[in-house]
């Protein structure tokens, strides 16, 4: 397998049709029946509708990371299987080569893919963290990373794409919706900062009255021996 590579077939698909396509994908990286497949059409056909530039990046991947980061990536399922702590460990492929990766277990629970995840699916990944310990590197794929999950047995042709009118209310929506967690962040800080204020005043207040009660016994012990001391002395003979 080539390990250029292209932008040209995030292009191409959309005026050559899926046979033409489909030949130039076997000319770059010789007869692979994944990249032929429904699921992987349909994931270049959504990322070319929504102007991403089509790259393969896994083969290469030192090359495409930024701050620890990949802008995109679309890729077909290898190999997956779970983990002692519920993530799936994943190998991914796309047209330039193969890369390892977890998939939080958030996304197979939470998230409802549970089904849709697994052997021969496609997914369209953006702003993906890279991890680049000793070993080599792999992908941390998150719920905020996944765009898209193009199951198994999606035929070709069934990406899914939205009108613009449709892509614009979930735009919205998903803009809305960020802007309600920074608000809903900055009133917890403040909620916390509030308490923790309250407390550390309260701690504040019972070490004052702790001191108060220690200095009212002391006086009060002063002046007991005073009197136990002056009654002494009266009662000595003259």
């Amino acid at each position: 397998m080539n390990s250029t590579p292209h932008t040209r077939e995030g292009r191409d698909v959309s005026t050559d049709t899926t046979h033409e396509y489909m030949r130039k994908v076997v000319a770059d990286v010789g007869f692979d029946d994944d990249f032929t497949r429904g699921p992987w059409l349909s994931a270049v056909d959504y990322a070319n509708a929504n102007g991403w530039v089509v790259n393969g990046c896994l083969g290469d991947i030192k090359s495409h990371i930024k701050k620890g980061k990949v802008d995109l990536v679309l890729a077909i399922i290898k190999s997956c299987t779970p983990n002692a702590i519920g993530d799936l460990t994943v190998t991914l492929k796309d047209l330039s080569g193969s890369l390892s990766g977890t998939i939080h277990h958030k996304i197979i629970n939470e998230g409802g893919y549970g089904k849709d995840i697994n052997v021969g699916a496609a997914l369209i990944l953006r702003n993906i963290s890279v991890f680049s310990p000793k070993s080599g590197h792999y992908l941390n794929i998150t719920m905020k990373n996944l765009v898209k999950v193009f199951k198994k047995d999606t035929p070709p042709g069934s990406s899914g794409i939205l009108e613009e009118e449709e892509i614009m209310k979930l735009l919205e929506e998903e803009e809305m919706s960020e802007i309600e967690l920074q608000l809903l962040g900055n009133v917890n800080d403040d909620e916390i900062q509030h308490t923790q204020d309250e407390e550390a005043f309260n701690l504040a207040l019972e070490e004052e009255a702790r001191y108060d009660r220690i200095d009212q016994e002391r006086l009060q012990q002063q002046e007991e021996e005073y009197n136990l001391l002056w009654g002494l002395q009266q009662h000595q003979p003259q």
